[in-house]
């Protein structure tokens, strides 16, 4: 009753439009109605075709051409390769496989004219997966290869890992199971490294189709199962239907019915679900089949009429002949024999048109047994002769492709077998001639040949001396111009120091001293002038008073960090530790300072490199990094240093082709390289930075 319900729910719920059903398509429609004859409108075109492949075909062919035709008005040849690859996809559902081999061709040929890597890849994908459709196998694999080519020269994982199953599929059509599952395999492995779960479960569907044809039943559907707990996992409804309906396949194969039965009802409802009733045309005719298994023909005749109803809206011309063969069959076991022989004559008549010789040859003797039943002898002998000629149709075919190999092979062996005569013949007589000739001038031979290996052996040693000489004279110009970089460099720093060093002096010599004048006589007129200043003045008087003194101050800490006096003073730790304080006052920043190891005074250039350095890293900070925390480390272990400055700030990416490095950043490498030291940079974007630098220790 569970089957029979939901059966009936399944058949007689009520379908909407895919439209209706499909918001991506809604959307699209309504981007088209305002749309404007350009390229933006091409994209919704064919947009709008690949969405409407999945359900009606025809209307995915028509969209298809109305963006081609919109692509060559408007001259957007990336939009008219698009469009015809469109209608080759429609052309190909439908089952014309010579239109869509032809509108595949012709974008593989704009592709190429575009020098568009990725587009000429994408058509010989397609023209791939349509030669596998024809049973072209080889041309298939060709194709497939050349696109593989080409997505990997990308770096277009995903798209590679797809040539790579393509490849397989078409090695499993052609019965080639082993090179099947190692293509597979390949490409499963490409999915794990980047983490693409949907390309692992349909990894795992093909590597469960390929099981279930060398008939391992149990190993397929291991794979099956795989593909649809990871599906499961995604939400990825199209997956789970379809494969609920390869379990189906594997518990029909093992005469499970109960169990197909209930994965070919799950697949269905999913199908629905998303409107794709394109696919579950073929899942209605596997329900029909166990019906009929289960001698149920009435409810197995109304899932074949769903079955073809959906097969004709999506204009799947086998699927179509394969139902009405379906329904034919269905209704002879009925015995409704009229209505058998009308659904056997439509199949018969499509098959007949697309040359369709599998259900053709069904076909006869179904019909034959029709008549047979009905006594009409005539009738059922004309379609068994039918059956018969078609047969032997197909073995005189097979007999004469046989005999064409046979032939072949016998040909080639002949002619093989006449060359290796006649070689020999002529061998022989070579070998009678050469024999004297040979035999006079070998000692000349050994001779010359000792002679020739000597002016070998001589010029080689000549050429790897030159070499060796090329290479010497090589080294030493690196080195002369990386002496003469470190010199350069050298001399910058050197001179940067020094100019610190003349404005400190002059600062303090000159304009401090001017101003601490200025002080003292401003404050020699004070005793004079107080009697006479009203108290306002006097107010202002003082004020003024104070700011010549507080000039005076700053100008003397403008001398005093210019010359990195606390750090002559006191030591690297302890003008860090000033600097720190500094940034926190005038920036409200946490800076956290972690000093270790620095026991004795370093050498003093190197002092004031190092503190040159953190100073410059932390000024950037406050101006670009826009954080709200900093730490600094200065670890000393054995004979090196290394300085870590870490912010949480708003970082930049170097690979940007805007990014262009600050003064300040360059200053900070021009001092490492001028310390012998090394730098590493470790940001991206919203990451923050880190910056790392290590240094050989040099003390006093």
């Amino acid at each position: 009753m569970k089957f029979l319900w939901l059966s009936y729910y399944l058949l007689i719920y009520p379908l909407c439009s895919y439209t209706s059903g499909n918001n991506e398509i809604r959307h699209l429609l309504n981007d088209l109605k305002i749309a404007k004859a350009d390229s933006n409108k091409v994209n919704l075109l064919n947009d709008l075709s690949w969405e409407y492949r999945k359900v009606n075909n025809d209307s995915a062919k028509i969209l298809g051409q109305q963006a081609l035709l919109l692509a060559r008005k408007t001259g957007f040849t990336k939009g008219e390769a698009e469009s015809l690859i469109r209608i080759g996809i429609a052309e190909r559902n439908m089952g014309d496989y010579k239109a869509a081999e032809l509108m595949f061709k012709k974008a593989l040929d704009l592709e190429r004219q575009r020098k568009d890597k990725y587009g000429i890849a994408r058509a010989h994908n397609h023209l791939g997966i349509t030669y596998q459709k024809t049973g072209h196998y080889n041309f298939s694999v060709e194709h497939a290869t050349q696109s593989l080519t080409l997505f990997k020269s990308l770096g277009n994982k995903k798209s590679e890992a797809q040539a790579l199953n393509s490849i397989g599929t078409s090695y499993r059509f052609k019965g080639d199971y082993e090179l099947a599952i190692e293509f597979y395999l390949k490409a499963l492995k490409i999915r794990e490294t980047n983490d693409d779960l949907s390309g692992i479960a349909g990894s795992y569907t093909s590597l469960g189709n390929v099981s279930e044809l060398q008939g391992d039943l149990t190993k397929a559907l291991n794979y099956h199962e795989e593909s649809l707990s990871i599906y499961e996992a995604l939400h990825n409804k199209f997956g789970k239907a379809t494969a609920h309906n390869n379990i189906g396949n594997i518990h029909y194969q093992c005469i499970d019915l109960s169990k197909a039965m209930d994965h070919y009802l799950e697949s269905i409802r999913l199908k629905n679900e998303i409107n794709n009733l394109y696919g579950a045309s073929g899942t209605y005719n596997n329900l029909g089949l166990i019906y009929q298994h289960r001698g149920k023909n009435e409810i197995a005749l109304t899932f074949h009429q769903r079955s073809l109803e959906l097969r004709k809206a999506s204009g799947d011309q086998y699927g179509i002949a394969a139902s009405y063969k379906n329904l034919g069959k269905t209704y002879a076991q009925l015995g409704k024999d009229r209505l058998a022989l009308e659904s056997y004559m439509s199949s018969y008549q499509l098959a007949q048109k697309i040359d369709a010789r599998f259900i053709l040859l069904q076909l006869f003797t179904e019909i034959a047994e029709i008549y047979h039943r009905q006594q009409n002898d005539q009738r059922a002998f004309e379609y068994s002769r039918k059956f018969i000629q078609m047969q032997d149709s197909i073995d005189q075919e097979l007999r004469a492709a046989m005999i064409l190999q046979t032939r072949y092979a016998e040909e080639k062996n002949r002619t093989m077998l006449q060359e290796e005569e006649s070689q020999r013949k002529n061998l022989l007589i070579y070998a009678l001639c050469l024999g004297l000739i040979l035999l006079s001038i070998l000692v000349a031979l050994l001779i010359k040949s000792k002679r020739q290996q000597q002016k070998i052996m001589q010029a080689e040693e000549q050429a790897l001396e030159a070499e060796r000489k090329e290479q010497m004279k090589q080294q030493e110009i690196d080195n002369l111009l990386k002496e003469l970089e470190r010199k350069s460099v050298s001399a910058m720093i050197e001179g940067q120091e020094k100019e610190r060093m003349r404005i400190a002096r002059d600062l303090h010599d000159q304009l401090g001293g001017m101003l601490s004048m200025a002080a003292i006589h401003f404050k020699s007129i004070k005793e004079n002038i107080d009697h006479s200043l009203h108290e306002e003045n006097q107010e202002q008087y003082e004020r003024a008073n104070q700011l010549l003194d507080e000039a005076c101050e700053e100008v003397r800490a403008i001398s005093y960090n210019l010359e990195a006096g606390n750090l002559k003073k006191f030591g690297l730790e302890s003008a860090l530790k000033e600097l720190v304080k500094t940034a926190k006052v005038t920036q409200k920043l946490k800076i956290n300072l972690l000093i270790h190891g620095i026991k004795n005074k370093l050498d003093s250039h190197q002092e004031i490199n190092i503190y040159r350095v953190v100073h410059e890293l932390v000024i950037n900070i406050l101006k670009n990094a826009k954080a709200s925390e900093v730490t600094i480390k200065l670890i000393h272990t054995h004979n090196k240093i290394n300085i870590t400055v870490e912010d949480n700030g708003i970082g930049f990416d170097r690979n940007d082709p805007s990014f262009k490095p600050g003064s300040g950043l360059k200053n900070v490498k021009a001092r490492v390289k001028h310390l012998h030291g090394t730098l590493e940079i470790d940001t991206g974007k919203g990451k923050g930075t880190t910056i790392s630098i290590d240094l050989l220790t040099k003390l006093n």
